[in-house]
């Protein structure tokens, strides 16, 4: 009888604002979870989307998280690091795969320079669009 050692899924990491959860939202992250099988979601605390958008969101922070959880696809939710770009998260959770949205470019070279600087083994990996037409929470908040 051979011995089988059962293997932990691979744990999938995504970033984002994820203000006004919509189809592109569930696209990304339905998709980013097929990636290893548990995926732990880092929203971005309010302070960090009016320093990188200019803007606060239109939900709080306590709020997206919530909106995330009751979408019931992320295994687990998280607010993100207090500083842009400290990426404390990363090595605390300990991702293999970081799930990346089409329109993330500069966040991927960020994190791709982090990955490389701390010498970790993470592969970033790109989701495409739900559809030709892209959907942002931006174009959302314009329309109420």
């Amino acid at each position: 009888m051979k011995n089988h050692i059962e293997q932990k899924p691979s744990l999938v990491m995504a970033f984002g604002v994820f203000d006004l959860i919509h189809d592109g939202h569930k696209h990304f992250l339905s998709n980013a979870k097929k990636l290893g099988g548990k995926l732990v979601v880092v929203v971005a605390k309010d302070k960090t989307v009016l320093e990188l958008k200019k803007s606060f969101p239109h939900n709080t922070l306590v709020q997206r998280i919530k909106n995330l959880r009751a979408l019931k696809i992320a295994d687990e939710v998280v607010c993100g690091d207090n500083e842009i770009g400290s990426w404390k998260i990363i090595p605390r959770k300990r991702p293999k795969i970081i799930a990346l949205g089409y329109d993330q470019e500069t966040l991927r070279e960020e994190l791709k320079k982090f990955i490389r600087q701390e010498n970790l083994n993470i592969q970033c990996i790109s989701i495409t669009p739900h559809s030709n037409e892209k959907l942002h929470s931006s174009l959302l908040r314009s329309k109420l």
